[in-house]
């Protein structure tokens, strides 16, 4: 607000001043009606102020003196430009390293010569990714690591390549800011063809997409480049190939590969498998936490077990169907994957007989379908347990014939021995 006049000066994105002009004061509220686009810019001795608008009326709520500015010089090594980067990207390009201020990949850049490629390494839930930026000869290039943030899971190396890919589209960005490029291009390749997504001209990042953290990070950091972007998948351990048209990209990703899984090595040999930290990401949009935990998956079946998982499972706690201290201990995603490979007829007998909501004699007596709940072949009390440890006369046969067939699947499917021994150790406790 400029204190002579009392009008109120409004930023808009496009840089342009707006003015709001005082209106004669009939309240104890000071208000403003919209001048339009003005020539005019406030004054230094100006105050920020807290405003509400409703139409084209202003209402002043509060104001306080504008905190003088100290205009830093602008970096003049590229090490700097990367330091003065907000630090929620500073994770994806610390370890870079850097030949003559990058000045060769600058003018591959302009030229439309510049290539990239990365790769990434995940074992277990620790995840690296490596990456090169590299011009027209192989003398001046920019080589980098880093460690994935998480949640990484075990067997999804989705992550670990969108991982390099930001840390390219970061670095690029900076290069081009630094040495004031304006246009150009750069080839960018990578061995994982959902990586490479976020660069396609249509696309637009999806809630119900892995990873959408990173996904929307790169998706918006392109938007910021002034440089056009194309893609190339690379099949990966294809350099020997001589008829490989790529083999140059392919040769890129190979060492690649082995320099992220040496930078897995070292990170191993320092944290072991301490799970990697769930931060924020320069560009990545709003974000969905679960406690400390970072939801990189926001999809409806994702929130909704998070809203109704923990309420479920305290249901079989609550019915004595399992103790409190055994909820912990159940592996629950890998039962959820188990029950979506069955088909709908065999998750509902699994339902409803783990549920005790089958037709045992208990149920049928509530239900007011039989007058007792007399097991028809032992006389005793039927319910869902019973019918698993029923002695009547032919039981124990079928039950061992059974157990025999599992024994045998559990070998030929090359099961793990300790886990075959798990399995059928629990299972004949039942009798």
């Amino acid at each position: 607000m400029d204190p002579h006049s009392g009008d109120i000066f409004e930023r808009h994105p496009d840089l342009a001043w707006w003015k709001w002009r005082a209106l004669p004061t009939h309240h104890q509220q000071r208000r403003f009606s919209l001048d339009g686009p003005t020539l005019d810019s406030p004054q230094l001795t100006s105050v920020r102020v807290s405003v509400g608008v409703t139409g084209c009326t202003l209402c002043l709520l509060s104001e306080a003196h504008v905190v003088p500015q100290v205009e830093r010089p602008p970096p003049a090594m590229m090490y700097e430009a990367l330091e003065s980067l907000p630090h929620s990207c500073h994770w994806s390009v610390q370890h870079a390293e850097i030949a003559d201020e990058g000045r060769a990949i600058a003018a591959a850049i302009r030229a439309g010569a510049a290539v990239a490629v990365s790769d990434g390494s995940l074992r277990y839930t620790l995840g690296t990714s490596a990456f090169v930026i590299k011009g027209m000869d192989s003398a001046h290039r920019i080589v980098g690591y880093n460690r994935v943030p998480g949640p990484a899971k075990d067997r999804e190396s989705h992550r670990c390549e969108l991982a390099g890919l930001y840390a390219i589209v970061t670095l690029v960005n900076c290069l081009c800011h630094h040495h004031r490029i304006t246009q150009g291009s750069i080839l960018v390749a990578c061995d994982n063809t959902g990586a490479l997504k976020p660069e396609a001209v249509d696309f637009l990042p999806k809630c119900s997409q892995k990873n959408l953290d990173l996904l929307q990070a790169i998706w918006k950091t392109l938007q910021e480049s002034p440089i056009e972007w194309t893609t190339q998948h690379v099949y990966v351990h294809q350099d020997h190939k001589a008829k490989d048209s790529h083999r140059r990209l392919a040769a890129l990703n190979c060492e690649m590969d082995a320099l992220a899984k040496q930078h897995w090595a070292h990170i191993h040999a320092k944290v072991q498998l301490t799970p990697a930290p769930h931060i924020s990401i320069r560009n990545e949009g709003w974000t969905m936490w679960s406690g400390t935990d970072k939801v990189v998956a926001p999809s409806r079946n994702a929130l909704h077990s998070l809203l109704a998982d923990q309420p479920t499972q305290m249901w079989w706690v609550r019915h004595n169907r399992i103790s409190e201290t055994a909820k912990d201990l159940v592996d629950w995603e890998t039962c959820s994957t188990g029950m979506k490979a069955l088909k709908p007829g065999r998750r509902r007998w699994i339902t409803k007989h783990a549920s005790a909501h089958c037709g045992v004699g208990t149920t049928l007596l509530t239900w007011k379908y039989q007058d007792d709940d007399h097991c028809p072949r032992y006389g005793r009390s039927e319910s869902t347990t019973h019918v698993l440890t029923c002695t009547a006369m032919g039981a124990n046969e079928v039950w061992n014939e059974n157990l025999d067939k599992l024994a045998q699947y559990l070998t030929d499917s090359d099961t793990l021995p300790v886990l075959q021994e798990a399995i059928l150790t629990n299972l004949a406790c039942w009798r």
